[in-house]
């Protein structure tokens, strides 16, 4: 009797990524993943949502966790993270911008002795000319890679890059050397309206509203202006063509509620506003509107209060 060998599937590597809000965790996944959403499930016991995505062809699992908030952050988000630590590597996402600032507080809230870790610094295009310095530094004042990064534009070769770094991730050390990190000058953008001490908080909230009023009234517009041509060149020869039709048959399909005319004008309304919308998003994140327009109404409200 022959015995017949079943070969196990290599079990996935967990990769965790865990950072602050607007740290540009969503565009990493994004860009390593190569969608906008992966597969949500709720962590037990929470209302939590985390998304997974596996990443075959390295054997590696992500899971992309809530953002953590610097102020008034929830119980639920941080049991989250301490449920999400039975992750193989976690990948600590901190803006280049703010790390001297933030890596302490991160690390500080997380307890990742012993886990693979690597860091990734983002918004790598906003950073001055001392980025470099900051890696080399943290580079090895952890003893773990570290990844300046712009996630919003990430090629094939980054997503290899960050790969590579996960696989070959360690622990970082156990008595971190970061008492004097040396500063990074930021390329500060040119100051906007979003800016303004009393009305930016109010354009910031205009302009949200916009990102999804307009959209929705310009495809108001182009589907009542669509829908009289589709009458004219679909449903009337349509109309024309089935006359003979028993009637009953021809309600069905033609009818005000018919399974065509609906269908049609479902599509004819619908479709633009979903398609308009999800321009309007997609634009939104991949111009950095969505990291910072919340972040300035909020900071706003914060100030006023």
């Amino acid at each position: 009797m022959l015995n017949s060998v079943v070969e196990q599937p290599e079990e996935l590597r967990k990769v965790v990524l865990v950072g602050f809000e607007s740290a540009g965790k969503s565009a990493l996944f994004r860009g390593l993943t190569g969608r906008d959403r992966g597969e949500e499930s709720n962590v037990r016991g929470s209302t939590v949502t985390v998304r997974r995505a596996e990443l075959l062809e390295h054997q590696l699992e992500l899971l992309d966790t809530p953002g953590i908030r610097m102020k008034d952050d929830s119980v639920t988000t941080m049991l989250t993270l301490n449920q999400l630590a039975a992750g193989d590597t976690v990948i600590l996402v901190i803006r280049g911008t703010d790390v001297v600032q933030e890596l302490p507080l991160l690390l500080g809230m997380l307890d990742v002795t012993g886990k693979n870790a690597v860091l990734v610094l983002t918004f790598a295009d906003k950073c001055g000319p001392g980025l470099s310095a900051q890696v080399n530094y943290y580079r090895k004042g952890l003893g773990i890679s570290v990844l300046p990064l712009n996630t919003r534009e990430m090629d094939g070769n980054t997503q290899d890059l960050i790969c590579r770094a996960i696989v070959a991730a360690r622990p970082m050390k156990r008595h971190p050397e970061l008492a004097s990190p040396p500063e990074s000058p930021v390329d500060e953008p040119q100051t906007t309206m979003f800016e303004h001490t009393v009305w930016g908080r109010f354009v910031a909230l205009a302009a949200l509203v916009l990102l999804f009023a307009a959209p929705v009234y310009v495809a108001y517009l182009f589907s009542g202006w669509i829908q009289p041509l589709a009458d004219a060149w679909i449903l009337e020869p349509l109309h024309r063509m089935t006359a003979g039709l028993w009637s009953p048959l021809q309600a069905i399909m033609l009818g005000d509620y018919g399974m065509i005319s609906l269908g049609l004008y479902s599509f004819i309304w619908a479709f633009p506003v979903v398609f308009l919308i999800g321009f309007s998003v997609a634009a939104t994140e991949e111009s950095g509107l969505k990291d910072g327009l919340p972040t300035r109404w909020m900071g706003g409200c914060a100030k006023s209060a």
